[in-house]
């Protein structure tokens, strides 16, 4: 017989948020939206995700939700891929950056990383049930944003764009170089000084890193 999965620990910040949000939004006769295993703690015996908010700092509402294995390192590349990308979660994000502000971050779900699709799913249904104006384009889970056709061709005018570019081709090569030496647990003193000369020739292809 196989055994119950792990019920999703919800954070005590989202259980106060997800209270104003349904009192802001539902009438007071309105029930709120049953979802899987509210306000339960657990002890997992397998590896944890998290289902993280982001919210916008001047206005406090929640505006976009995600998955992660590692949060901080996903907050780090929403914030590394802004200024190149352009769904509206990264434009958000982009705008903010410009303000000189960052996005508060919540964690709202803990749970198995196994069944994290099933808990990205309701948590978003649940939030857009309180009309917050999440930049969700996707109901959760590993939906595709777009068809199979689509990412190929963006990936092909990527990388004729990047072709184009004599100087942004070596860059990215220099940028692979030193990202694969690390994880190998040495790099190439070279490769780096002429990513640092890089950086000051073209600081536009490296963003806040330019002056590192």
């Amino acid at each position: 017989m196989k055994e119950p999965r792990p019920p999703a620990k919800r954070t005590r910040a989202y259980q106060q948020m997800a209270r104003a949000a349904q009192a802001a939004a539902a009438p007071p006769s309105a029930k709120k939206p049953k979802t899987p295993n509210d306000r339960q703690r657990a002890f997992f015996d397998e590896p944890t995700a998290v289902i993280y908010g982001l919210c916008d700092p001047r206005t406090g509402a929640l505006r976009y939700i995600g998955k992660a294995n590692r949060l901080k390192s996903r907050i780090l590349s929403h914030l590394r891929d802004a200024p190149r990308r352009n769904t509206p979660v990264y434009t958000w994000l982009r705008s903010l950056l410009q303000a000189n502000l960052l996005p508060s971050v919540l964690e709202l779900c803990v749970c198995a990383r196994s069944d994290w699709e099933r808990y990205e799913r309701t948590i978003i249904a649940e939030w857009r049930g309180y009309n917050m104006p999440l930049l969700n384009i996707a109901d959760g889970g590993n939906q595709p944003v777009c068809a199979q056709a689509v990412r190929a061709e963006n990936g092909r005018r990527v990388a004729k764009a990047l072709h184009a570019d004599p100087l942004r081709r070596r860059i990215s090569q220099l940028k692979k170089d030193v990202g694969l030496a690390l994880r190998k647990g040495w790099y190439d003193p070279k490769d780096l000084w002429k990513l640092r000369y890089a950086a000051k020739k073209a600081p536009e292809f490296f963003g806040k890193w330019a002056n590192l």
